[in-house]
């Protein structure tokens, strides 16, 4: 089991030995593409598949140059959870490391809403993402979305969660617990190795 450390107090879980050559790694919430940097340092992704979801404007016209061998794909969509609409507002915190979001989760309590940037992004959710990406299971899912990872976890359904050998996931508002007991319910062996990290795989 390892912590990929981002910056600060930000990781995300996984364990590699569940990992096979031709693996299929989902990234909701790519910011800059860090933890897919940082993947490529721990294993060889030569042979995965790489599916990634970010909103951010800013983010995507700062995203960096994909090293040729790998295989990857980036969306320009939130992921949020099956109660939520089509399309959604994403408040993009200008000047700050926490680009935004699509929750009015703040970045810092020095900007207020109303100062972000504003514009409408259209959403994807966990269901149409296999459909939509040709993709029968997801052999690791990051969840780093600013807040809608609760909405996500809590409108999981089984046929779903079977599908997904491992999940970490930043968690919010001290939603721990719960989130924990639904991804229990779901059939994942959960536990927290890294502050606000909460990690699950399949049993």
């Amino acid at each position: 089991m390892t912590c990929i450390n981002l910056r600060g107090r930000l990781g995300h879980i996984i364990d590699f030995e569940k990992l096979s050559q031709d693996s299929i790694v989902v990234d909701c919430g790519v910011c800059v593409g860090e933890f897919i940097f940082r993947l490529d340092e721990e294993v060889d992704t030569s042979k995965f598949r790489i599916i990634g979801f970010e909103p951010c404007k800013t983010n995507l016209k700062n995203m960096p140059q994909w090293p040729e061998h790998m295989n990857i794909k980036i969306h320009d969509k939130a992921i949020v959870g099956t109660s939520s609409p089509e399309y959604t507002t994403f408040y993009e915190f200008t000047g700050l490391s926490e680009w935004g979001n699509v929750t009015g989760l703040e970045a810092s309590t020095k900007q207020k809403l109303s100062d972000s940037l504003k514009y409408k992004v259209e959403t994807t959710t966990l269901e149409k993402m296999f459909d939509n990406y040709d993709i029968s299971h997801i052999d690791y899912l990051k969840l780093d979305t600013e807040g809608t990872e609760t909405d996500i976890v809590k409108t999981m359904t089984q046929d779903i969660a079977n599908k997904i050998n491992q999940i970490s996931m930043e968690v919010h508002n001290k939603d721990e617990k719960g989130l924990e007991l639904i991804l229990k319910s779901l059939g994942f062996n959960t536990r927290f190795d890294f502050p606000n990290e909460l990690y699950g795989s399949r049993i």
